[in-house]
């Protein structure tokens, strides 16, 4: 008899800078950069019988290099709103194609009383890595697989709103609900155990897809609990 088995496997080296800036006591800036080197193994296969001769598969290695810069405004433009914007810039270079990707995104906060207040929020966002789960086997394993020139990256668009209620200091309760459109989803094909393909890619698709949903929480504080 035999057995199989795949690592997976990411290594990364990475660099970054972050900054404030306080202008006023109702105006921070925070703004900054960072390199990250990737080194992914996204699927390296080992077959083993029984006379203990191990037989190895490896699929190529991928490399990348990621850059990424930000800058996020935190104003407190009145005593009862509060405004969150930023702008966050990734650039991603993969087997000679580069992905550059641009993500806005803006929150508020208006307070109605002392109690109560409403937050509101729409953030553009995007992923280089994936999480890939298989569920072929009774046991399903999850895999971190990279964009390569085949697929671009995950995208996704969220709006959310919620209202916050606080009649005293120790209790909070809030309802909060989003709605979230993506693009690029990486999935594997159907059978795709069976497929005769020479790299992993070959096994997977990509696809859109949207999750949307409500958050309710309530909080108490007991002193020290």
């Amino acid at each position: 008899c035999s057995y199989s088995n795949t690592r997976n496997a990411i290594n990364d080296l990475s660099m970054n800078a972050a900054f404030s800036f306080t202008p006023s006591e109702r105006t921070i800036f925070r703004f900054g950069a960072q390199y990250t080197h990737h080194q992914f193994s996204p699927a390296e296969n080992a077959n083993e019988s029984t006379s203990s001769s191990i037989e190895r598969k490896t699929n190529h290695k991928v490399i990348a290099n990621e850059w990424n810069y930000y800058l996020e405004g935190d104003i407190q433009a009145t005593r009862w709103l509060r405004f969150n914007a930023g702008l966050r810039g990734s650039f991603f270079r993969v087997e000679g194609k580069q992905y550059p990707v641009f993500e806005p995104r803006i929150s508020t906060n208006l307070r109605l009383s002392s109690t109560v207040s409403l937050k509101a929020g729409y953030a553009k966002m995007s992923q280089f890595v994936q999480q890939v789960s298989d569920n072929y086997i009774s046991l399903p394993t999850d895999y971190w697989l990279p964009i390569t020139k085949h697929f671009a990256p995950l995208i996704s668009h969220q709006v959310s709103a919620g209202i916050y209620v606080s009649p005293s200091k120790r209790y909070t309760f809030s309802i909060e609900g989003y709605y979230k459109k993506m693009h690029n989803l990486l999935e594997y094909k159907d059978n795709y155990k069976y497929m005769q393909t020479d790299s992993w890619e070959q096994t997977l698709c990509s696809g859109n897809g949207r999750a949307y949903g409500m958050d309710f929480q309530a909080e108490a504080d007991f002193g020290n609990i």
